[in-house]
C-alpha cells in the first residue's frame, strides 16, 4: 500500500527533488509551496477516507500539522531537516566525512535509512 503525502516546501530545487524522490518510490504526492496552498489542498478533501497519510514540512509546520490533525487524527508529520549545507565535513546531522584526506570529495557516512536506498554512501 502506498502512502499519500502532502509536501510543503518553498525552495524550488528541494521541492522538485523531494517530489521526484517520492514519486519514484510510488508515493502519492500533493506538492504545495506554502502553508496557504496546503490549507487549500486539505480543504478540498471531503472526508477522512481521502486524507493524506503524512505531511512533510520543516519544523515551522507544527501549527499547521496540529490543525490538520484535529480534522484528520491519523495523519503523521515528517519533519525535514533545518536548512544548512548538507554535505560538509563535521556536519553532525549528516556525518559527512572527507575521503580521502585532502581530496575535497565528500562521502556521507551510512545511516540506517540510507542502507535501503540505491547508491547510499556513494561519493558526492
Amino acid at each position: 500500500m502506498s502512502m499519500n503525502i502532502l509536501l510543503i516546501e518553498d525552495d524550488d530545487d528541494l521541492h522538485a527533488a523531494i517530489v521526484d524522490f517520492l514519486e519514484e518510490r510510488c508515493f502519492g504526492v500533493t506538492p504545495c509551496r506554502s502553508y496557504v496552498e496546503a490549507e487549500k489542498a486539505l480543504a478540498r478533501i471531503p472526508d477522512r477516507s481521502r486524507a493524506p497519510d503524512a505531511i512533510v514540512s520543516d519544523a515551522d509546520g507544527l501549527a499547521f500539522y496540529m490543525k490538520a490533525r484535529s480534522r484528520f487524527p491519523g495523519i503523521r508529520w515528517i519533519v525535514t531537516a533545518a536548512r544548512q549545507p548538507v554535505a560538509e565535513p563535521g556536519n553532525l546531522l549528516t556525518g559527512a566525512v572527507e575521503v580521502p584526506m585532502g581530496s575535497g570529495k565528500l562521502e556521507l557516512s551510512p545511516r540506517l535509512a540510507d542502507r535501503f536506498l540505491p547508491g547510499a554512501g556513494q561519493p558526492i
